[in-house]
């Protein structure tokens, strides 16, 4: 499965565990939970392992008049992190 971060900085907190606990303020639990979401996206074999998750919330991208084709693509929005964690 190949994963698309909006931009580099997004990235390093993705895969760093040293950066998502500076970005979570030291919060190692939440930290840890987002690096196990993303590992569980680069691990998965099919759509079917990602979906079936309830982190995961998975719908497809509609085009919204914008002039851009989306059809046939799909979108996953992880459980939105809080950095005071809750």
């Amino acid at each position: 499965m190949r994963v698309i971060y909006k931009d580099a900085k997004v990235k390093e907190i993705c895969n760093d565990l040293k950066k998502a606990m500076k970005f979570f303020g030291g919060q190692k639990a939440l930290a840890i939970s987002l690096l196990s979401r993303i590992n569980a996206l680069n691990q998965a074999e099919n759509i079917k392992d990602i979906i079936v998750q309830k982190q995961m919330r998975f719908h497809k991208l509609i085009n919204k008049g914008k002039g851009k084709n989306f059809d046939g693509f799909s979108q996953l929005t992880l459980k939105q992190f809080e950095k005071n964690g809750e």
